[in-house]
């Protein structure tokens, strides 16, 4: 197989990465560096996980954002000094999640299990200058995870989040010239899948419901055609039983006037016997055959789009072998084992720094069918351009980014139905906003090595 075809699912996570940060340099005045992590003011990097055995929430914390929720006095508001000020913090940040920030499991509200808390008070001045409204409260951060544990499977649950101060990061203003509460938005990870949801003030609390059916979220593929053998009858069958039939008639008549049919009563006999000997034998019915088979323009556009839905699909699952298996509905053969080794890796490499690519959206543009040389029969290939809008998820907030590509998917018939076989990326683009991604050229060369970009 090619080593270019997954260029373009590597590229996702790297633009990605690309898109949200720039480098540090030397700057050291007391101004905000734009574009960079972390951001000046309160952040909170909270995921949840709901398994069979209840609910687990990981969060870490600055201490902007604990002053927000829990007021602690300290020796100096820019510091924590000493074991005793830090057990002080932590009690005050654990009491704040266990009475502000219930989690419910199959309608009981379930008190958390501390699993590890703990306060990171010396980080590294060196990044002070990044932090001019908060200071040392920008740096300081805790990590706290709870479990909250449930007597049997989580069938609904719901997770309150409580605390929203003023949002440093998107920029935006109230009426008043003030920023407006934070939006917090969380990795929420259950039956496999990885989404991002959203905590606000007005909706301070999100509801998951337990999937009630095993349907396949992957898009059904039609059948590979063959062509519809013709109908086959047993035609000497047929006609030798018509013919008893008949004679058994004329002996009956020959009966009725007093005679006895010997010989329309042996031929019967004798057809009866050659009917079920003749029922394997058997001829195609004239103009019952369908032809080739061969397929439409719209039946391969639905083959493509399934193809290509369920390939994305399939990294909405969060564990290396779900997200494995699931690129069997699309790909075939060394082609699975190259998507599935690319496309992790640029997705761990997006993790860098806190920061994790997720793909949230994918806009087909045109599509292009066509017969291709070398292929089995059935085969084609499919000339498509399509965007995908990957968010990066950070600190507590999201950044969105748009992709365009191009490129050449060959789509043959397998053993397991229709799969993509081979892939020639073409073009790939950055859409939405060039200049919020420093050094990374507005369109990418499919023969620029990923480590070079």
């Amino acid at each position: 197989m090619r080593s270019k075809t997954l260029q373009v699912w590597a590229l996702v996570g790297v633009s990605l990465c690309w898109a949200v940060a720039s480098a540090w340099g030397s700057n050291t005045s007391s101004s905000t560096v734009v574009g960079v992590h972390p951001q000046d003011g309160a952040h909170v990097d909270f995921r949840v996980t709901i398994a069979e055995r209840g609910v687990r929430s990981s969060i870490s914390i600055n201490l902007a954002f604990i002053d927000h929720v829990a007021d602690v006095r300290r020796e100096s508001p820019e510091a924590v000094s000493g074991p005793t000020e830090e057990r002080a913090v932590m009690d005050a940040l654990l009491n704040h999640l266990r009475e502000n920030c219930p989690v419910t499991i199959n309608g009981r509200v379930v008190e958390p299990e501390v699993v590890e808390s703990e306060l990171f008070a010396d980080p590294d001045q060196a990044m002070l200058p990044l932090f001019p409204k908060s200071g040392m409260r920008g740096l300081i951060r805790a990590t706290v995870v709870l479990e909250y544990p449930a007597e049997e499977p989580p069938q609904i649950a719901s997770i309150t989040w409580d605390g929203y101060p003023l949002d440093q990061v998107s920029g935006e203003v109230g009426p008043d010239g003030t920023p407006p509460p934070m939006t917090i938005e969380c990795q929420l990870r259950a039956e496999g899948k990885l989404k991002l949801v959203r905590f606000s003030e007005a909706k301070p609390t999100i509801a998951w419901k337990h999937s009630e059916n095993d349907e396949n979220p992957f898009a059904l593929l039609p059948g590979v055609p063959g062509g519809e053998e013709p109908r086959m009858l047993p035609v000497i069958s047929i006609a030798s039983g018509s013919l008893a039939v008949m004679l058994l008639g004329v002996c009956l008549v020959i009966m009725a006037r007093g005679k006895t049919p010997v010989t329309s009563g042996v031929l019967a006999g004798v057809l009866i016997v050659s009917t079920g000997l003749t029922l394997e034998i058997r001829s195609p019915v004239p103009g019952s055959a369908t032809g080739t088979g061969e397929l439409n323009e719209s039946e391969r556009a639905e083959i493509f789009r399934a193809l290509h839905e369920n390939l994305y699909r399939a990294f909405d699952y969060a564990d290396e072998s779900d997200v494995y298996d699931a690129l069997d509905h699309s790909v075939n053969g060394e082609l699975r084992e190259e998507m599935y080794r690319q496309i992790y890796r640029s997705l761990v490499q997006a993790e860098q720094g806190g920061m994790l690519g997720i793909v949230t959206g994918v806009e087909p543009i045109s599509t292009e069918l066509r017969d291709h040389e070398g292929l089995e029969p059935h085969g084609f290939t499919a000339h498509h351009v399509w965007q995908v809008e990957g968010t990066v998820y950070h600190w507590g907030h999201s950044h969105s980014r748009v992709n365009e590509y191009e490129a050449e998917f060959d789509i043959e018939p397998t053993d397991t139905g229709w799969r993509i076989v081979a892939q020639r990326v073409l073009r790939q683009l950055r859409v939405d906003d060039p200049e919020l991604a420093p050094g990374l050229p507005a369109e990418l060369s499919p023969d620029v090595p990923l480590g070079e970009i």
